[in-house]
């Protein structure tokens, strides 16, 4: 039996057909590449929008967050400096019930009050130094002016406990007072420079309590203490 053979012609359409096949297959692919490409570039684009509006967003959120803090830190000084001044307006708590000025603590909150203001002349009050010895206590918080004689001059630096209490060099000025002799005993800002004992000596200041100082024979001595200038 003959083998059967096809025509040439047969060949001829498979490799017309396989080479359609061929160029279709690359079509595809070429258009699937093109598709994915878009869609690559797609993302990519989209990425960038968000990556800029975080970016915006992130510094907007920066801006918020500084004024929020300056806000705060701003809303915080200004409730110290309402806090300081309610602080220093308010009237000191004196000691009435310790006569001893070296023990209730007065010379401290006087010291502070010179130190805010040292103008002490021109609110000073005339008061008797023999009174004012006896009930010290009903005289805190005032200024009072008092003329004697310098008995006692000593300075003291600035570093000394005395002059760390008042803020600077400082000086302590014993003097008497009228016949009764009272002795007024002041702790000063500034310095004896120009003083000398048995010279009638000003002082202005408050009234801190009394000091019991001994003498010579063995008894004491009753100072006022006064804390001021001079």
């Amino acid at each position: 039996m003959q083998e059967y053979s096809p025509p040439l012609e047969y060949y001829n359409i498979l490799d017309a057909h396989e080479v359609s096949q061929k160029i279709i297959s690359m079509y595809y692919r070429r258009s699937l590449y093109e598709h994915c490409k878009k869609i690559l570039k797609g993302v990519i684009a989209i990425f960038l929008v968000l990556v800029v509006i975080g970016i915006l967003v992130g510094k907007d959120d920066t801006k918020k967050d500084n004024t929020q803090t300056a806000t705060q830190t701003s809303s915080s000084t200004e409730t110290k400096k309402t806090e300081d001044k309610a602080a220093s307006t308010k009237a000191p708590e004196w000691n009435t019930s310790e006569m001893d000025a070296q023990k209730n603590g007065n010379i401290k909150i006087a010291a502070k009050l010179v130190k805010n203001d040292s103008n002490l002349a021109a609110k000073a009050e005339t008061a008797s130094a023999a009174e004012v010895i006896k009930r010290p206590w009903d005289y805190y918080g005032k200024v009072l002016k008092f003329e004697g004689t310098a008995a006692v001059l000593q300075d003291y630096p600035a570093g000394s406990d005395v002059g760390k209490i008042l803020g600077g060099e400082s000086c302590e000025v014993v003097m008497t007072i009228g016949n009764e002799e009272t002795i007024v005993d002041g702790l000063l800002r500034g310095t004896t420079k120009g003083l000398s004992n048995g010279q009638r000596v000003v002082i202005y200041g408050y009234p801190v309590g009394i000091s019991e100082v001994p003498n010579k024979v063995g008894g004491k001595f009753t100072h006022l203490v006064i804390v001021g200038v001079k």
